[in-house]
This record gives C-alpha cells, structure tokens and sequence, in this order.
C-alpha cells in the first residue's frame, strides 16, 4: 500500500510536468498561429494593393482595343479582381480563425499550468495521513536547517516509530493500520505548531522538526501527545538536537539512534 501511494506521488509529479511541457507547447503553438494570422493579413493587403495597381494600369500605353477586345478584357478583369478579392477575404477569415484558435491555446495552456500547480501541490503530501512526503518533507528540513544556521536558533527532530502497526495489519488488516496512522499523525498535528513540520519517511516512520525550541520543551509536547492516544495506540519517540555542520542524514541518523535507545528500554 505504501509503495503503490508513493507510486501514485511520482505519477502526479509527472503528470504536472507533462502538463507544463503541455502548456509550453500551447503557448508556442499560439505564437506560431498568431504570426501565420499576421502573415495572412499581410499577403491579403497585399494582393488588395496589387488589385488597385491593376486596374489603374489597364489601358495605360496600349494600342487602340475594339469594343469588342475592351469588353472581354473587362469581363476578365473584373473576373480576376474578384477572385483575388474572395480570395483576400478568404485569407482575413482565416486569420480570425487562427486568432481565435490561438487564444483557445493560451486559454487551454493556462489551465493546464493551474492543473500542474494543483499536481505538483498534491505530490508533495501523502495521501493517507496528509503530512510531507519524504522528499518534500526533506527539502522543507533542509531549508529549515539552512535558517537556523543562519538565525542561530536552536532546531530539534523527532523520529517517530509508530508502535505495533505490523501487527495491526497482520492481525485486522491494512485498513485498520491505515487507521493507526491517522490516528497517531492527527493527534501529532493537534500537539505540534501549525508550522512545524511532519513528514512521513516511510511506513510507520515519521519525523517532526521544530525550530526555536529545546528539548526539553520538545519532549514536553510529545509526552501529551501521548495521552491524546486511544488505548492500545502508541509510538516510540527519538530526539536530536542540530549541530553546526551537520547534515540533515546525520540528524535523522541521531534521532533514530535515540528512538531504538528508548524502545530498547523500554
């Protein structure tokens, strides 16, 4: 089940990238239209100016017509400006056409960058307990960490292992520890400021961060997490403190150490 929702957070992640390349190709193809509408423009003003020329030529050095000549000439003259002029108007009609095509693109190309902004936006939580996916979450801890650097605040983790959710799906199923999750990482959320950050790493691994606090205010908040919990739920907990110059893979190392150390004892 896990696997197949972090398939389905890649698939949406794909998915809005399709949709900007989309959109871009939208938008190209709507330039190129507007410039064939401009091109249209141009030859029809064109072939209305030749017209002009035409006829204000006819007649202009020629020897004497007879009547009959004079009156087949015009017949075709006045065939031939017409089509030239049909053929004009043709190329104006399309030219709206194109217009109008193009601004269907662009409109078509907006909502696909909204659809990719939506996709890319869902991507980024998980689908059953609406906390960060791995890779998001990560990214937001290592901005956190870049700041805290920065700011000299203090930063601490905890790596969550959510107890006995194995058993739970061996013994009443996968929806029953989908319900164990939820019900742990909603009352995490209820304990946690709303800017501190949850990110599923896995499984029943969580990890929390939470900026400009020690860890004694840390554990604080976790021990009411826990009396949140319904009876038979629960979860083991690990702290880490940041350090100068280490990394984000060095800190979760250290919060999982200190999570099995307190599992361990019990």
């Amino acid at each position: 089940t896990t696997h197949a929702r972090d398939l389905a957070t890649h698939a949406r992640g794909e998915t809005a990238r399709i949709r900007d390349a989309t959109a871009a190709r939208r938008d190209a193809a709507a330039r190129e239209r507007d410039e064939m509408a401009r091109e249209r423009d141009r030859l029809a003003d064109a072939r209305d100016a030749e017209i002009e020329r035409w006829e204000r030529s006819r007649g202009l050095g020629e020897r004497p017509a007879t009547g009959q000549e004079i009156v087949s000439r015009a017949a075709y003259d006045r065939s031939r400006a017409a089509e030239d002029r049909v053929r004009a108007a043709e190329h104006r009609s399309a030219a709206a056409r194109e217009r109008e095509q193009a601004a269907r693109e662009r409109e078509q190309a907006a909502r696909d960058r909204e659809a990719a902004e939506r996709e890319l936006a869902g991507a980024g939580l998980d689908e059953l307990t609406d906390t960060l996916t791995r890779r998001a979450g990560l990214s937001a801890l290592q901005r956190e960490i870049d700041r805290v650097e920065r700011t000299k605040e203090s930063l601490v983790v905890a790596f969550i292992d959510v107890d006995g959710l194995k058993r739970v799906n061996d013994e009443q199923g996968h929806p029953a520890g989908d319900r164990l999750l939820c019900e742990v990482t909603r009352h995490i959320r209820e304990g946690l400021r709303p800017y501190d950050l949850i990110i599923r790493l896995g499984g029943d691994e969580f990890l929390c961060s939470f900026t400009g606090a020690g860890l004694d205010i840390v554990r604080r908040r976790f021990d009411h997490v826990r009396t949140l919990l319904d009876e038979g739920s629960s979860f083991s907990v690990g702290f880490a403190e940041h350090r100068a110059d280490c990394s984000v893979e060095e800190l979760i190392e250290h919060a999982d150490a200190a999570m099995l150390a307190t599992r361990r004892q019990g």
